[in-house]
């Protein structure tokens, strides 16, 4: 278990070292040269099937050159491995006592308290993984958020624009506007009721009257009369 760990620290080490896997350059030329061969002896069979048509036994010819193909496979496969081995050992090996510039700071450490700098910052990183779980979190939460009010506005703007439309299609915006015009004359006619409802007290209790009662009535019935009628103006434009 710990030659494991060890081997996978030095492998680490290495990656950090160099920048990529030293093993990937093994991996890759195995996986060429297996490819070039089954390109070769597809080649081979062709030729064969075409100079040496009627001679041969297809079927004879297909397990051969599975074989063929097999065999060779498994030599390259070996030959690489060995390859692969000796390039880690000599060439990409990073001796024990070499440190790299960025691990520089943990040089010339007691293992004490190297293993209590590596604590804290192990705590440090969870503490940041939390916080950027909290952060996706909450980013999701505000993406949603805003969907959601984007789609009330698409919403509120079907609704304005079907309004307009009802409000041309049958007239409302003239309606609108003389309704105003008629509340506005009722206003204008209650506060001069008022005004005379006022005059008519004050003349009383100073015993004054420039009108007759008859005049008096028919002057309050008039004034009745004509808000009346913008009263009811008024509610058949809103019907």
């Amino acid at each position: 278990m710990e030659v494991d760990e060890l081997s996978q620290r030095e492998k680490e080490y290495t990656v950090q070292h160099f920048g990529f896997d030293p093993s990937i350059i093994v991996e890759e030329l195995s996986e060429d040269s297996v490819e070039h061969l089954s390109s070769v002896l597809g080649k081979m069979k062709e030729q064969i099937k075409k100079k040496k048509a009627g001679r041969f036994d297809e079927e004879e010819l297909e397990r051969c050159i599975s074989v063929l193909e097999k065999k060779y496979t498994e030599y390259f496969t070996k030959k690489f491995t060995v390859l692969g081995a000796y390039m880690n050992k000599s060439i990409f090996k990073i001796p024990p006592h070499t440190v790299l510039k960025e691990d520089a700071a943990w040089d010339n450490l007691k293992q004490s308290d190297a293993n209590l700098r590596l604590l804290s910052v192990n705590a440090e990183m969870e503490k940041m993984r939390e916080r950027y779980k909290t952060s996706l979190h909450k980013r999701k939460y505000l993406r949603d958020y805003l969907e959601k009010l984007r789609q009330i506005c698409i919403r509120q703007e079907e609704t304005i624009h079907k309004e307009v439309a009802l409000k041309e299609k049958y007239g409302l915006p003239q309606s609108e506007e003389i309704l105003g015009y008629i509340r506005s004359k009722e206003s204008k006619m209650s506060s001069r009721l008022q005004g005379l409802r006022y005059v008519q007290g004050k003349r009383r209790n100073t015993e004054v009257s420039l009108f007759s009662r008859e005049k008096r009535a028919k002057l309050e019935s008039d004034i009745k009369q004509c808000v009346d009628e913008v009263r009811v103006k008024s509610m058949q434009y809103t019907m």
